[in-house]
């Protein structure tokens, strides 16, 4: 710092006071855990959503979509992670 810094920072300081030193810490109470609530009701019917529309698949299986005009060798390296 240069002297005129020093001089700056006093000036910008002299009206600063130290705060006070508090002697107690306080801690605060646990809060206890909300109440529990009770699980909904499922309905009685299987959702057809899950169970009519699709076949399961193999986790093994890729999953992807390719749309007309989309090149074979963009999807290839969009599943192997390579960035242009």
């Amino acid at each position: 710092m240069t002297y005129d810094d020093k001089e700056l920072f006093n000036q910008a300081m002299e009206d600063v006071r130290p705060l006070k030193q508090r002697a107690s810490v306080v801690y605060l109470a646990a809060k206890s855990a909300p109440p529990q609530r009770p699980a909904p009701a499922r309905p009685s019917q299987e959702n057809f959503l899950i169970t009519e529309l699709f076949a399961p698949q193999p986790c093994d299986t890729p999953l992807y979509f390719k749309q007309d005009g989309i090149q074979q060798g963009l999807i290839d390296k969009l599943g192997h992670g390579v960035v242009e």
